[in-house]
């Protein structure tokens, strides 16, 4: 009798220590697959926020976030993803989303100084190596005045501006 119990409470004892969580799994993305999906990354090459706005990432499909940004002055409905990577391997998955009136920002990543959450935001700007969301509200209705996007280096979007002219503001059409 006192053997089956010992069994059963041995067996619950693991079966709840298999449930507590226990440390956290490695993230699963990783820059080719986001890259592969699509995605607009960003690999952070160091922890410093200066030296990220300073150089220190990669990016790849930095393209995205410009037709992103063009067809919002289109007025045309648009979403893009942007995965930031640290140097860890951590990542974070961010969405942009245009509805055709409102920009929808759900940022994941709190490496740029900026709040995690959900944001809608009245317009983008490209300064620089930053790409930037202003004028926005979280779902607690309290307002920002910019939040950060991305960081890349400012070679690449200084190109990228080139190509497409008039981007470093860029607000939804007037109704």
């Amino acid at each position: 009798m006192w053997r089956s119990t010992l069994f059963l409470m041995s067996m619950l004892i693991f079966v709840m220590a298999g449930c507590s969580g226990g440390t956290p799994k490695k993230n699963r993305l990783t820059v080719q697959k986001a890259t592969k999906e699509g995605h607009v990354v960003a690999q952070n090459l160091s922890n410093q926020l200066q030296q990220i706005a300073s150089g220190q990432v990669k990016t790849k499909n930095l393209k995205k976030i410009f037709v992103f940004a063009e067809n919002v002055k289109k007025g045309k409905k648009d979403k893009v993803a942007i995965s930031i990577f640290d140097q860890s391997g951590y990542s974070a998955t961010n969405t942009l989303n245009f509805n055709g009136k409102t920009i929808a920002f759900n940022n994941h990543y709190s490496g740029y100084n900026s709040p995690t959450g959900k944001y809608k935001c009245k317009y983008m700007s490209f300064l620089s190596s930053q790409i930037e969301l202003n004028e926005c509200k979280n779902q607690k209705g309290k307002k920002f005045s910019t939040i950060f996007v991305m960081l890349a280096k400012k070679d690449h979007v200084k190109t990228l501006m080139n190509q497409y002219p008039k981007t470093y503001l860029v607000h939804p059409p007037s109704s």
